[in-house]
């Protein structure tokens, strides 16, 4: 999802500091559908690795990592959704 909106939005240059081998796209360009591919050709698109020290690269998968379950427990759930108010709603039947 985020490589498509970067897509969609026709920035020219993604860098990232740390490799998603769990579920990023960047590393698997050539598995997304034809038409993304032929539309981040067309725009000239650069995806790659950013030029950066190991402490740096370490750093950022540490905040990644430390963050994502708190952010994985965040994300609602399909038969509830959070309302404006943050407080899980059951969804209608």
């Amino acid at each position: 999802m985020c490589m498509t909106r970067l897509i969609f939005a026709g920035i020219g240059t993604v860098l990232h500091l740390s490799h998603d081998n769990i579920g990023g796209m960047v590393q698997r360009k050539n598995a997304l559908p034809p038409i993304f591919q032929r539309i981040t050709e067309d725009q000239k698109q650069v995806w790659g690795a950013a030029e950066c020290s190991e402490e740096l690269r370490s750093a950022a998968f540490d905040i990644w990592d430390d963050s994502r379950e708190m952010l994985d427990r965040r994300l609602p759930s399909r038969n509830n959704r959070a309302g404006a108010d943050g407080k899980e709603r059951a969804e209608p039947a």
